[in-house]
């Protein structure tokens, strides 16, 4: 969701052919520090509230109705 802006961060622009492979791959590494940072304090811990919540599952999802 905001991996994108982090990526445009350093210098206003998207992934460029025209950059430095250098701007490329710091903006790269960025994106996955960022991304291994919001696993590990974001997802992973919304993740741990799923047992919690009941709900039950249904056998015939997506399945049409027979009449």
């Amino acid at each position: 969701m905001y991996h994108p802006m982090v990526y445009i961060f350093p210098d206003g622009q998207r992934f460029n052919y025209d950059q430095t492979i250098g701007m490329n791959m710091i903006k790269l590494g960025t994106t996955v520090v960022v991304a291994i940072v919001s696993w590990h304090v974001i997802e992973k811990p919304i993740l741990r509230l799923k047992d919690r919540f009941a709900y039950h599952r249904s056998d015939k999802v997506g399945t049409p109705e027979e009449s």
